[in-house]
């Protein structure tokens, strides 16, 4: 299992096969041995207990209009702003079962800046421990994806609508995907608050130097996730602050939280609150929930040791587009 040695969270799919060995660094005062032990034992121990895990999620999404100015990438969740401010409201849906994960998000039609109606789109992906589907439906579109791998993909592991669920659940390999380096984890001896609650602050640094961030955690409570930021060249990116409540299976489930990205000047561009309506854990997941039948028609593509080949999805199967 996989999340046990990022500080002990680890991003990722507890069924994945490569173990990350992280380096802990400590202040003068810190004791790294017993750091150390709490964090592998509290990660092990909800490793050890989160076996499933079904969450219906309700979102707000606000995005700030960038009226005349250019499309700024920043962040490692960034998208396109979109010229005049927006709220919509969508749907989720996430599953976990002893490492297998499934992601569906159905986002409402909308009218663009370019007043072209956009119709209603449901986008799917899954990993049933062997292969990665995804599948996007939109009005007649339909495309897909597939990747055979031991571990969850990018469409997971980098899901930007669902980082808190895996920072939370699965930590290491998604910030693994993101380049963020959790073999030089720094722990700080100073308590910061996130809403009241006494954390320890954790510093994961980035393969590129300009970035950095910093990581909240509630060491009372198994050394949960509270608050995760990010910085671009001493600029502040993203915000991510995440809630809980009990659970009467695993002790603390995640019932929501808020994601915000910053532009330039340091003002909100995209807030997006997420509020779990359905939190069931340790429960029975039909197999069927963790793949995906390509519907005729589709358009699908693999990825194969760096080559990418094209199929369509006809009645007999994928048929290779030549």
């Amino acid at each position: 299992m996989v999340h046990r040695a990022f500080y002990c969270l680890a991003l990722s799919l507890p069924g994945v096969t490569t173990i990350l060995q992280p380096v802990w660094v400590f202040g003068q005062t810190a004791e790294p041995s017993n750091e150390r032990q709490k964090f592998e034992s509290a990660w092990k121990d909800r490793t050890d207990v989160v076996k499933s895990l079904i969450l219906a999620v309700d979102v707000v999404e606000i995005a700030k209009g960038r009226g005349k100015q250019t499309v700024e990438q920043s962040g490692p969740f960034a998208e396109d702003a979109p010229k005049t401010d927006r709220k919509l409201r969508s749907k989720a849906e996430f599953y976990f079962d002893k490492g297998k994960t499934a992601i569906t998000e159905i986002k409402p039609g909308y009218t663009n800046e370019d007043a072209i109606k956009m119709a209603p789109q449901t986008f799917r992906a899954t990993f049933d421990g062997q292969l990665n589907a995804s599948l996007v439906q939109q009005a007649e579109n339909l495309s897909g994806s597939i990747e055979r791998k031991s571990e969850a993909c990018g469409h997971i592991t980098q899901n930007g609508l669902m980082v808190a669920v895996n920072l939370w659940l699965q930590p290491e390999l998604t910030l693994k995907h993101i380049d963020w380096d959790t073999s030089n984890l720094t722990i700080e001896n100073e308590f910061t608050e996130v809403g009241g609650i006494q954390c320890r602050r954790i510093r994961i640094p980035r393969s590129s130097p300009n970035w950095t961030s910093a990581l909240e955690v509630d060491p009372d409570k198994g050394w949960l996730p509270m608050q995760w930021q990010t910085w671009l060249n001493g600029r502040l990116t993203m915000k991510l602050v995440i809630e809980y409540e009990n659970d009467k299976n695993i002790g603390h489930a995640i019932s929501g939280w808020s994601y915000t990205r910053y532009d330039q000047a340091g003002e909100s561009e995209l807030i997006r609150s997420a509020h779990v309506t359905r939190c069931e854990t340790n429960v029975k997941i039909a197999p069927n929930r963790f793949t995906i039948d390509f519907p005729i028609g589709t358009r699908i593509w693999e990825d194969i040791r760096g080559a990418r080949r094209y199929y369509v999805q006809k009645a007999e199967g994928m048929v290779p587009v030549r």
